[in-house]
């Protein structure tokens, strides 16, 4: 068995990836009773030039469409209402401070 014998196997039935500001994205596990951080990554900004834009098909023009992010974000049958409002009550508190 080696050093450790004492191996713990837990399984997990979630996974969740988190957002923050400055490109940081964090992965979790997590069982009803415990959640565990798997990684941390940093993004790196990057610039799309608006040819290679162009050229994309129009469904996938679509994201870099800022009138149609808007739509998508305000649309509760894509974005639950309680996400929706509660998004804009944090643009209110931010806007503010």
């Amino acid at each position: 068995m080696g050093a450790n014998s004492n191996i713990r196997h837990t399984n997990y039935d979630e996974i969740t990836a988190g957002f923050a500001p400055g490109g940081v994205v964090v992965v979790w596990v997590a069982d009803a009773t415990r959640q565990v951080e798997i990684r941390r990554y940093q993004g790196r900004k990057i610039i799309i030039p608006q040819e290679e834009i162009d050229a994309l098909p129009q469904e996938d023009k679509l994201l870099f469409d800022k009138e149609n992010r808007k739509e998508v974000r305000q649309d509760n049958s894509v974005i639950p209402q309680e996400v929706i409002d509660a998004n804009k009550m944090l643009t209110v508190i931010l806007m503010l401070t």
